[in-house]
């Protein structure tokens, strides 16, 4: 009786130490777990900073690099292969947090633009348009028509909600639309009657395009070269096969064997001729300059059994034709070397009007020379360049040719004098701040040095106040003293180089030294910063224009006006990666980005699995996963993962079976919708629409 007692006893506690046991164990689980999940937690929090720096980087970059933003998420796992140990940490997936990384560094990068702008005493303003932009609807929307009064109440509302004061605008440049540059109610004037200082001018790259166009309209002959020209490059450049005989002349033309690698390095195509184009119309009239030989050789060699061939050969082999690209190639390049003169950041106010009198001597000499008349006659000589071309030149079409070069060039003059003459009084007076233009004191022109331009600049800016206009003329006095002693502490580098020109330089040192200048000399340093904020250029619009195309593509046609200004931002104004600014503006990015709600951060395959999108590019819900109670504590993953394939499954065999019917009904080619690699940026799933990169 007492062993059986002792047994049950035994028997009991020692169920009751395994129980204990037992339960020790399955405690020790969820710790284990838990201590896993404790050390993982900090060391997120340790690498956080590091990587959302790392993913905002990447942001910058596609963006400055001007690459889709849809790239983001590839380049994302590309950075979890190189470097695990940290990216694995970046959860967010989702399409609206990853548009808001691009719009944090745009509105912190617009932003500090803004700031300085706010800061500077005065700004200018550089306006362009463009065109086939599907953003313009939402310009235009309370507006039938794009007419002054509209620019100007878009310009003063975009500037009103910048925070940007009109009062501290101190000048426009425009490419001369009639729309801007009217006398009466352009947007220019509109601009003058709320601030009277505006200095409102044609961009000089604007003007001499323009003097060129107006010329090449005022004379058909120069008009027809110029489409025939046009013609000659879309012949070759539309047809490989002509341009492979193109290509194949000129190279028996210049005597030269070269393997088929060399050949596809040493061709040389024609270009094309616009006029919108500045400098188009010089290059395509050198090609043709160039390989006038090799073009007639093709076009002879493609007559008979093509009919633009044929036509074309009619009017280029002739001597006035050639005759004409003479006369241009002796013209045009002058036009260019001013344009890109114009074109160039630095342009010194005292070199405006000298360049273009250089530009019209040179002009007026090649008219009285007769040089490319002169020069195709002795290029027409036996054993010279153009001897094989069979083409004569008779004494009454040296007379034409004669005639026309001197039509061409009188015209060329005039309108550049129209459009240069008297347009840029004040622009031109700034340069008296030129410390190299100024006599040494004591000399006999030093005492009047600058007095006409200064009384220029007192009408404009102090026009009626008869006392700020005496204080300009007694601080210029002053001043000029200050000019002279300068001239022995100019850089080497403004000296040797054009990075910075010498007014530039001049106007910067009293803007360094402002608190000390601006009690001598007041009025002189308000000037001087109106000087250095005036775009006398209108290239650099130009230039946004063309980014603009880069980055709204015909597959990124559904930018939003709000991501489309922050990708243009970026691109223009963004600081080069790797830079210091680069990375103060990213940090800045991050700090905005986690300041604006507080987001919650979800496994990778989750995060893709919560929508899908549906034929109508409508995004979906997924139906919601009810967890069943379960004997266990805890649930597995793989159960979780098991509902949500096979709910994702169901979702996409619909979406399947509803195109498939739909390209039966519609008589449509059968293609496969559902590989991933067909989709493109104008293609992808519908949220683009409701969050449109």
């Amino acid at each position: 009786m007492l062993q059986a007692w002792l047994s049950e006893t035994v028997l009991i506690h020692f169920q009751k130490a395994f129980n204990l046991l037992f339960h020790e164990i399955l405690l020790q689980k969820p710790l284990a777990y838990i201590a896993v999940l404790s050390k993982e937690v900090t060391e997120k929090e340790k690498v956080k900073d590091a990587v959302l720096l790392n993913a905002f980087l990447a942001a910058y970059w596609l963006a400055k690099e001007e690459i889709a933003n849809r790239k983001f998420s590839s380049l994302i796992d590309l950075f979890k292969i190189v470097s695990p140990e940290n990216m694995k940490y970046f959860n967010y997936s989702g399409e609206e947090t990853v548009r808001s990384i691009f719009l944090a560094i745009g509105t912190v990068l617009m932003g500090k633009v803004l700031d300085n702008a706010k800061k500077a005493g005065c700004y200018g303003l550089l306006s362009d348009e463009a065109t086939k932009s599907q953003t313009s609807r939402d310009v235009l929307k309370d507006s039938t028509s794009a007419n002054a009064e509209t620019i100007f109440n878009i310009l003063t509302k975009k500037l009103e909600d910048c925070g940007l004061q009109i009062q501290k605008l101190s000048s426009v440049a425009s490419d001369g639309a009639a729309v801007i540059t009217g006398e009466r109610s352009g947007v220019a004037a509109r601009l003058k009657k709320v601030n009277s200082k505006v200095i409102a001018f044609h961009c000089l790259c604007h003007r001499l395009a323009l003097a060129r166009t107006d010329t090449t309209s005022d004379i058909d002959h120069i008009k027809n070269i110029e489409l025939w020209v046009r013609q000659l490059w879309k012949m070759f450049e539309n047809s490989p096969k002509r341009m492979a005989i193109f290509i194949k002349v000129q190279i028996e033309i210049k005597s030269v064997n070269l393997s088929d690698k060399s050949k596809k390095i040493v061709r040389k195509k024609l270009k094309k001729a616009c006029q919108t184009r500045w400098l188009s119309f010089h290059a395509a009239t050198s090609a043709i300059f160039d390989d006038y030989l090799a073009v007639l050789h093709t076009l002879r060699q493609l007559k008979d059994a093509d009919a633009v061939a044929y036509g074309l050969l009619s009017k280029v082999q002739t001597a006035k034709f050639i005759g004409t690209i003479y006369i241009l190639n002796a013209v045009l390049p002058i036009l260019s070397s001013l344009s890109k003169t114009f074109q160039r950041g630095t342009i010194n106010f005292s070199h405006i009007k000298p360049s273009i009198d250089y530009t019209l001597a040179k002009l007026s000499e090649i008219m009285v020379s007769r040089a490319p008349i002169v020069d195709l006659k002795s290029d027409l000589l036996l054993g010279r360049r153009l001897n094989k071309a069979q083409v004569r030149l008779t004494p009454a079409m040296e007379e034409q040719l004669s005639n026309l070069l001197t039509r061409y060039v009188t015209s060329l003059t005039q309108n550049i004098h129209r459009r240069f003459d008297h347009a840029l009084p004040v622009v031109s007076s700034f340069s008296i701040f030129d410390p190299l233009a100024v006599p040494n004191p004591g000399s006999p022109g030093f005492k009047d040095y600058g007095a006409k331009k200064v009384k220029v600049l007192a009408k404009h800016f102090y026009s009626g106040d008869s006392t700020k206009e005496s204080q300009l003329f007694a601080e210029w006095e002053k001043f000029k003293y200050d000019l002279a002693s300068w001239k022995s502490i100019i850089p080497d580098k403004v000296k040797k180089t054009h990075e910075v020109i010498c007014t530039e330089w001049c106007l910067t040192r009293p803007m360094k030294l402002q608190t000390s200048y601006s009690l001598v000399f007041p009025a002189l340093v308000h000037i001087a910063e109106v000087c250095l904020s005036m775009p006398v250029s209108n290239a650099w619009p130009e230039r946004g224009c063309s980014a603009l195309k880069r980055v709204k593509t015909r597959l990124r046609s559904r930018l939003s006006v709000e991501m489309l200004q922050t990708l243009f931002a970026i691109s223009i104004n963004g600081p080069n990666v790797g830079t210091p600014e680069c990375e103060s503006l990213v940090t800045s990015a991050v700090d905005l980005w986690e300041s604006q709600k507080k987001r919650r951060k979800l496994p990778r395959d989750q995060a893709r699995n919560i929508t899908a999108p549906s034929s109508e590019g409508v995004s979906h819900p997924l139906p919601a996963v009810t967890s069943t109670a379960a004997e266990v504590a805890f649930q597995t993953e793989g159960q979780l993962e098991a509902e949500y394939t096979s709910d994702t499954t169901n979702l996409a065999s619909t979406v399947e079976h509803e195109v498939a019917v739909a390209t039966s009904a519609l008589n449509l080619e059968k293609e496969s919708y559902f590989d991933e690699g067909i989709y493109s940026e104008s293609e992808d799933s519908g949220e683009e629409d409701a969050m449109p990169f």
